[in-house]
């Protein structure tokens, strides 16, 4: 007989259940180890037995796979885990205590099995309703409560009542039956209308449908019409552009037997080898030597509109009289400095008799403000607007009278002083060449940011290469500066143009990323063979003028070639901001000369004269911007009596460019439009 290991038998009767420490350890063993209440849906470990909660095991084991007391790996619950009778048991039969025993509860202590059934159906400590609440009863109480106010309280209880309800609950029954009847019919006709409406519309979107189908066949007839007159007039156009272009070309298209002669008719010493291929400059290029076109008087109103109830000073209407009545206008020099970018940036002094007159305020962004105050106590205030820093311009002022002393008219009143003129004079404190390397440098910042090609870089890597080399060859090496390089390049300038030109159109036909930058037209330019001669394998400035002019030749007409191919459409071919590169090199000694490179480089690319206006027009601005503060006389001795050419901004630029070629301009484009379209 088998026999067990145990500690000796201990009298029942001596068994403390209700101790403490039993009940501890019971509870303690009772409770889920992963989420410490007591368990539900209990599942012991194989190996440690351990007691978990159903749920919660099954939430672990879909990360860990093992036992969360002895980590013992396991596939499944089911595998390492049992359900345990016992201690089901024992969880349910756990007294606990009724939330209701403060409320009338009969019986505050239940097992844990029919806690919610003793809560939610039994307890006579929970809350309820009166079950005549649906005909407006409002009692609300306990059950224990209820049941006294069932029997003692409610109306709805009593038998008059009772049978009231009885009666109007049969007749509310049929009335429901005939409204659920009639409900039935009126959805009926509902469904009924909506389809005879559904119809009607269809019927009325088709009619409006065909309605606006014949409107358009009436109109794509009337547009047909008009293209086939279009057509017509456009194919006689074609025919003039075509013989037009053939006449150009067979003036471009120089025999090679004429290349020679014409090559020896011009001077080897002269800037003009290429001017016999180019068209003439546009009328509104300066010479050389011309200094800044100074711009007219500017009329400029008041801060107040002029109007009737003004009073007015003058013979004319409108006209306002000198502040100063000693002389008939006045004139001063106004000291600006434009370094300072915020507050007053002018001063001034001047002296008429025994008046004088000291000047404050600023003149920034085209805008005038300043103050002039007399010694014997006047005071006024001039405004201009569009006002450019140009020495000697004369500018018309409106004015505001501020205070009066001896001479003058009212405060307050205000006109137009028309024979004041004001003398600039500006005070520069930037070197200019430190200026000059600023601006330069702005200018090339500009480029690369909007350089999605990278032909600006590579012009500029080109240009930068090609003076260098120039200098090493020509040049011993500690010799090498701006002036010599510039002296240089003017003994040989289309050799360097040539090799600038001929590296650039190699890089572009190499890079093979970008050509849809360019589309059709510039692929046919850029990848045509005829227009690449390496430098690379003939690098040498000491070309003869007839080779040089020779290769310059053949990409005019290469380029000629494919612009008449194109019917002339070589002029919707941005020259890109690439050739701007060449406004920043000075060895140019004048704007001509800038705006007849920035011709032969486009002239070679795109031939059409309207993108050589645009290639001009963009070195010309760039040009006269970084110049604005390059001109000055740096060997004068006495820096104060320098005269320097004041900034100016691209509006400024632009608006001086119309203004004195406007008239020149339009005539000539209107001839270039008539002739060749």
């Amino acid at each position: 007989m088998m026999t067990f290991s145990s500690t000796r038998s201990v009298p029942k009767e001596c068994v403390l259940l209700s101790s403490k420490g039993v009940m501890e350890e019971l509870g303690s063993t009772l409770k889920c180890g992963l989420c410490s209440d007591f368990i539900e849906n209990n599942r012991e470990c194989l190996k440690c037995n351990a007691l978990f909660c159903n749920a919660c095991l099954g939430q672990w084991m879909k990360e860990y796979k093992s036992c969360p007391n002895c980590k013992v790996a396991v596939a499944s619950c089911e595998e390492g885990f049992v359900f345990n009778s016992v201690v089901h048991r024992l969880v349910n039969n756990l007294e606990v205590m009724c939330p209701n025993a403060n409320k009338g509860c009969t019986n505050p202590v239940v097992k844990r099995s029919d806690y919610w059934c003793h809560v939610e159906r039994e307890c006579k400590g929970r809350t309820v309703q009166c079950p005549n609440c649906k005909f407006g009863c409002n009692f609300d109480g306990t059950a224990l409560e209820l049941e006294t106010h069932l029997v003692d309280e409610c109306l709805f209880e009593k038998e008059l009542v009772k049978n009231y309800i009885a009666n109007f609950s049969g007749d509310q029954s049929n009335y429901a039956k005939v409204n659920e009847l009639l409900s039935a019919d009126n959805l009926q006709l509902q469904r009924d209308i909506e389809a005879v409406t559904k119809r009607l519309e269809m019927t009325a979107q088709d009619l409006q449908n065909q309605k606006e189908q014949n409107v358009q066949l009436v109109k794509q007839k009337e547009a047909l019409q008009q293209q086939i007159q279009q057509l017509k007039e456009q194919m006689l156009q074609q025919d003039k552009i075509i013989q037009q272009l053939q006449m150009q070309l067979q003036q471009i298209m120089v025999p090679p037997q004429i290349v020679q002669p014409l090559v020896q008719q011009i001077p080897p010493t002269t800037n003009t080898e290429f001017k016999e291929f180019l068209p003439p400059p546009p009328p509104y290029s300066p010479s050389p030597n011309m200094s800044y076109i100074q711009p007219p008087p500017m009329v400029v109103l008041p801060p107040k509109n002029l109007d009737s109830t003004v009073k007015q000073f003058g013979p004319n209407s409108k006209v306002g009289k000198p502040t100063n009545t000693e002389v008939n206008g006045w004139e001063a020099v106004l000291e600006v400095d434009d370094s300072i970018t915020v507050g007053d940036n002018v001063k001034g002094f001047t002296k008429h008799g025994n008046v004088e007159k000291k000047f404050s305020g600023f003149i920034r962004n085209g805008v005038m403000d300043v103050n002039v105050d007399w010694s014997d106590g006047r005071r006024a205030k001039y405004f201009a607007n569009n006002v450019e820093l140009i020495s000697g311009a004369p500018i018309r002022l409106a004015f505001v009278i501020v205070a009066v002393g001896k001479q003058g008219g009212a405060v307050g009143d205000e006109g137009l002083n028309s024979t004041v003129a004001f003398r600039f004079k500006i005070k520069k404190n930037v070197t200019s060449q430190d200026h000059v390397k600023s601006l330069v440098r702005g200018v090339l910042y500009g480029l690369i940011a909007g350089d999605h090609n990278h032909g600006p870089q590579a012009m500029g890597i080109i240009v930068a290469k090609q003076l260098v080399q120039l200098q090493q060859e020509q040049l011993p090496s500690n010799s090498v500066d701006t002036a010599s390089s510039t002296r240089v390049f003017l003994d040989h300038p289309h050799s360097l143009l040539n090799n600038i030109f001929s590296d650039y159109l190699i890089w572009y036909y190499h890079k093979h990323v970008g050509w849809d930058d360019t589309g059709q037209i510039g692929k046919l330019i850029f990848s045509s063979f005829p227009l690449l001669k390496s430098t690379n394998s003939n690098n040498n400035y000491f070309q003869t003028h007839d080779s040089v002019k020779e290769q310059y030749l053949e990409k005019i007409i290469q380029s000629a070639k494919i612009d008449q191919d194109l019917n002339g459409q070589t002029g919707g071919v941005n020259p890109a901001h690439r050739n701007v590169i060449l406004s920043m090199f000075r060895g140019w000694s004048s704007m001509d000369e800038l705006l007849q490179l920035a011709q032969m480089e486009t002239r070679m690319t795109h031939y059409s004269w309207f993108a050589v206006e645009v290639s001009m027009l963009q070195n010309y601005i760039c040009r006269r911007w970084i110049e604005s503060a390059a001109l000055s006389s740096l060997d004068s001795t006495n820096q104060n009596e320098i005269q320097m050419v004041p900034p100016l901004s691209i509006v400024t630029i632009c608006k001086t460019l119309w203004n004195n070629f406007k008239i020149s301009t339009i005539s000539h484009n209107e001839k270039v439009f008539q002739k060749n379209y």
